[in-house]
């Protein structure tokens, strides 16, 4: 019987994630709330150094300015800023969420909470304007380094991470701290603005069937807010096999309650890595008994009792 992986997280470095200076005003925004600067979807890439910061990108509440070329898109729950066209998960980007309960007051906590982590990001500097404070640093990936950003106003418990990535095009770490630096000196942060918690707008769009209702199941426990299918083998569709395999989508599952304990084919159904982690309970300290970041399928194996999460992958029990 195939075992859980026990390592630590290791982002992959095509995974947006963002440090310095302090907070310039930020000029009128030059295009709309949630919505994509002038470019086309399709532009011709350009050496960092040769953005020309002019131009204001705006997403609930968070302000930043950037180069006139880029453009910018958001779904129901994250901001994304491409560097170079419409290419979701672009190498070159920036992301940007959103919390209403408190998960930015530190950039730690932030890092862990929006990105499933285990290891922690390394803060370079902090501080307070206007009743809110930032946290920048930075995370270190085998494929380089991720910029960082955190917002938290103390009073409303609002706050976002944004994120900075830069991979693949030649560019010097100094480079891309000075690009990150000139983008963060720019940044204003209204928290009245922000009406979208990341987490709970996630789920919701990952667990909805588009009438606002459930696709999953309900437990008594209230854990399961994911997104359940059913789908029938090769064989029932010859008629030979009445059962059914159920597919477990994104979302934390209850073993026991939300689905059985066993063994499970886990399929990533993204273009960036999937992640799963088996845990010993919801708590957000919950102690983390496996976890890995992957792409294609791997295995997985719970027992009663323990929780399981989901992230860009389906769940499959293999009957072991």
């Amino acid at each position: 019987m195939r075992r859980p992986l026990v390592i630590p997280i290791v982002l992959a470095a095509s995974l947006s994630l963002l440090p310095l200076a302090g907070c310039g005003k930020a000029q009128s925004a030059a295009i709309a709330e949630g919505g994509s600067s002038s470019a086309t979807s399709s532009v011709e890439k350009r050496d960092i150094q040769d953005f020309n910061l002019t131009e204001t990108f705006s997403y609930q509440g968070v302000a930043f300015l950037g180069d006139p070329s880029w453009d910018a898109s958001a779904d129901d729950y994250e901001y994304t800023v491409f560097f170079d066209g419409m290419t979701h998960y672009s190498p070159r980007h920036i992301w940007v969420h959103t919390a209403l309960h408190g998960q930015t007051a530190t950039l730690e906590g932030a890092f862990r909470e929006y990105y499933a982590s285990v290891d922690a990001p390394i803060q370079t500097d902090t501080w307070t304007k206007d009743g809110v404070t930032y946290a920048s640093g930075y995370y270190e990936t085998s494929g380089g380094r991720i910029y960082l950003l955190s917002g938290s106003d103390s009073a409303t418990g609002r706050g976002f991470l944004l994120n900075l990535t830069i991979a693949n095009d030649g560019s010097t770490e100094d480079q891309q701290k000075n690009l990150f630096d000139k983008i963060v000196a720019t940044i204003e942060y209204d928290s009245s603005q922000t009406n979208i918690d990341y987490h709970e707008a996630f789920a919701k769009a990952n667990s909805s069937t588009g009438d606002g209702s459930s696709n999953g199941t309900n437990s008594s426990s209230g854990t399961n807010t994911s997104d359940e299918t059913t789908s029938q083998t090769s064989s029932e569709s010859d008629g030979t096999d009445p059962q059914a395999t159920k597919q477990y989508g994104t979302g934390t599952y209850k073993v026991g309650s939300d689905l059985p304990a066993g063994e499970y084919k886990l399929t990533c159904t993204d273009t960036v890595p999937a992640y799963w982690a088996v845990t010993n309970s919801s708590a957000p300290d919950a102690q983390i008994v496996g976890n890995d970041n992957f792409t294609g399928t791997t295995y997985v194996t719970v027992s009663d009792g323990q929780y399981l999460k989901l992230v860009r992958c389906v769940a499959e029990p293999t009957g072991e």
